[in-house]
């Protein structure tokens, strides 16, 4: 990290914790004040290279809480600038798996509850109050056996997840896809190509593009 963008961050992180938890994972943890950190014997935050890093509630100009529980034996591995932002909530159970890719970026008061595994792609934008879920969070058995087992989602590279939108269990997303805001993606729908647009609840394929970026 360059000394004049630590020196513009200072006013927004906790110090401590971002000291605490850099040297611990070795690796680069900027921690935004009034962030709670919880991680249980076992957790670790991994990093891709030497360049990766993580910024948890420290994008916006003024820091405000968000928040990362990792618990016995899960994984959170970082790509370089993660960002985690304002009201966030990152949740990764025990022994799971939840890997977010270089520049990727999750926004304010969203929420990502991973129980086995989850990958989350470089460059891709997840929007404002998303859920993205491997798990029903309930189990729902039939003669003692659970008929909804948790399953894998995978999210490619360059996907922009809309405002509102929930993704649940078993989805697969290809690169370069635009999910539209308010929809719901689930394990009914088959994998979502590349270079399409996806929108509505229940999700529906809308047309064909070549490339998305900022206005």
């Amino acid at each position: 990290m360059r000394i004049i963008n630590l020196i513009k961050l200072m006013p927004k992180i906790a110090v401590f914790k971002t000291l605490y938890y850099s040297i611990k994972f070795n690796g680069i943890v900027v921690v935004g004040r009034n962030c709670k950190i919880n991680i249980k014997k076992g957790g670790k935050i991994i990093f891709e290279n030497k360049k990766s890093s993580v910024y948890i509630g420290v994008h916006f100009s003024l820091a405000q809480g968000a928040t990362l529980d990792i618990y016995q034996d899960g994984i959170l591995q970082v790509g370089k600038s993660v960002g985690i932002y304002r009201g966030s909530k990152i949740v990764v159970q025990k022994k799971a798996f939840l890997s977010i890719g270089s520049g990727a970026f999750i926004n304010e008061n969203s929420r990502v509850q991973c129980l086995e595994k989850i990958t989350i792609g470089n460059l891709t934008s997840i929007a404002w109050n998303c859920t993205i879920t491997d798990s029903d969070l309930h189990g729902i058995y039939q003669n003692n056996k659970l008929l909804n087992p948790n399953s894998q989602i995978f999210i490619g590279d360059n996907v922009w997840v809309g405002a509102n939108t929930t993704i649940t269990k078993g989805v697969v997303i290809k690169n370069n896809c635009i999910i539209g805001a308010n929809s719901l993606v689930t394990n009914k729908n088959k994998a979502l190509e590349s270079n399409c647009i996806y929108g509505g609840n229940p999700l529906k394929y809308i047309k064909k593009f070549d490339y998305w970026g900022s206005l």
